[in-house]
């Protein structure tokens, strides 16, 4: 009878522990999956995060804006003078295209005469080189070749804003508005910031410190 006793706990411990066993290895599997969704969903939101981050980064960081930047900028959104209805410096569509055409004589009918565009230059001058008066506002002004029409073509960078305009003379700062326009630089930012023509033109544009330095590359540039 003890015999038959001790076999029959033997076996009710053996078919306890493989019930135990048989608990664990179906629950194992169930913990491993849920793991499994909870890493997947981790990755998917860390992706996803990737990706808003590097859709929210812009081309052009606002930190990072420099004079060809907005001079760049400022190109692809000049208006027209008015008075001539042209264009203070040639289009962007030109200025890849190495050339542009334009009247002799501005706001006249004579032929058109084709220039070539070997680059952009940025020529920094003294606002007493460009007007006869000094505007309120801090400006920094440039001189920027070749200009659309006869003339001077010059870039002005403030605080806030950017003016270009086309000078046949000495002028005030009246004058200037009179023969130019004045661009929002925030405006500017937010329309061209992730514009990659704005880099592209970037890399025809050559800058100088004054109008000696551009002569004198002038002067290599055609052997003279």
């Amino acid at each position: 009878m003890k015999k038959v006793l001790y076999t029959f706990a033997s076996l009710s411990l053996i078919l306890a522990a493989c019930s135990k066993k048989d608990v664990v290895d179906t629950e194992k599997p169930e913990n491993e999956v849920e793991r499994s969704h909870q890493e997947a969903k981790s990755d998917t939101e860390k992706g996803k995060e990737q990706t808003e981050t590097k859709e929210d980064t812009p081309l052009i960081a606002f930190e990072d804006l420099t004079t060809e930047h907005l001079l760049a900028m400022t190109i692809y959104e000049q208006q027209v003078i008015d008075e001539f209805n042209e264009y203070v410096l040639p289009t962007a569509d030109e200025i890849f295209a190495g050339e542009y055409s334009r009247p002799l004589y501005p706001g006249g009918e004579s032929a058109d005469v084709t220039n070539k565009i070997p680059e952009v230059s940025i020529i920094s001058v003294d606002v007493t080189d460009v007007l006869v008066d000094t505007p309120q506002d801090p400006l920094t002004f440039y001189v920027v070749n070749p200009p659309s029409m006869g003339g001077m073509s010059v870039f002005a960078v403030g605080e806030t804003y950017t003016l270009l305009y086309s000078s046949l003379g000495e002028l005030t700062y009246q004058e200037a508005l009179n023969y130019g326009h004045k661009y929002n630089i925030k405006e500017l930012y937010e329309k061209h910031k992730n514009n990659e023509n704005i880099l592209n033109l970037i890399e025809r544009m050559n800058s100088y410190e004054n109008m000696e330095a551009y002569y004198k590359k002038i002067d290599s540039m055609y052997g003279e």
